[in-house]
């Protein structure tokens, strides 16, 4: 078993992954593997060259205009293995070691969102131990539709996405001095154009709420406490 960052010739092998566990559907893959991924770092694991689990990293940076923080982190998403390969803690392991490699590389955070209220405990476990609980924001900006909470982005066609991508962005900056924003505005329009973005106002809480949440794994001696009501707006797992 060899665990290592990802080549542009493994899209292949991770996108295989993604139609098994996550979907088949091939306009929204076009999208994620033309335009998405490329932004972003991805580690694989291999097995007899064959790639059998992945996970992918969204470049971000936290941001908190009243201290002047400003800290590199990523988003995590992806995290999949082959259902023939399930039990063996592979993707555990990819976790531990890629946060060994981003802790190593400077960075401060990665953060991600399980996508179901059973995996909360298999993340604390992992040392993602900053929890946050969603309360839900309405945005003014009509881009948002009054979405407010976990609803998704509805998919408007008449609305460039980088236009929308903007005006997301000024939002944000409007309404939270704390925040976390893409390094990448390319990735946020890509997201645009799928739907795929929830919007939510955060306040920590020390036990794994059973829904949605948050989960913070700090790196390089980040206190937890930094990310105390912060904003996000992030893509659905």
């Amino acid at each position: 078993m060899q665990i290592s960052q990802a080549e542009t010739a493994d899209f292949a092998g991770i996108r295989a992954i993604w139609e098994e566990q996550f979907t088949t559907d091939s306009g929204y893959l076009n999208i994620m593997f033309g335009e998405i991924m490329p932004q972003c770092t991805s580690y694989v694991c291999k097995i007899n060259e064959r790639i059998v689990s992945a996970l992918s990293l969204m470049p971000m940076y936290f941001i908190d205009e009243i201290t002047g923080i400003k800290l590199s982190g990523w988003y995590m998403f992806g995290v999949a293995t082959l259902k023939e390969f399930w039990g063996k803690r592979i993707a555990a392991q990819m976790i531990e070691y890629t946060c060994s490699c981003e802790e190593k590389a400077g960075h401060s955070f990665i953060f991600e969102r399980p996508a179901t209220p059973e995996l909360n405990r298999y993340y604390y476990n992992l040392g993602f131990t900053k929890h946050l609980e969603y309360t839900p924001h309405v945005f003014e900006s009509p881009i948002s539709n009054g979405s407010t909470g976990n609803n998704h982005l509805e998919k408007q066609a008449e609305t460039d996405s980088a236009e929308a991508a903007k005006t997301i962005l000024k939002d944000v900056r409007t309404h939270h001095s704390r925040r976390f924003e893409w390094k990448k505005i390319e990735i946020l329009e890509s997201l645009i154009k799928l739907g795929e973005l929830e919007f939510h106002n955060t306040t920590y809480c020390k036990t794994p709420p059973q829904g949605i949440f948050i989960s913070i794994r700090t790196l390089n001696n980040t206190s937890a406490e930094t990310f105390n009501n912060s904003f996000f707006c992030f893509p659905m797992e």
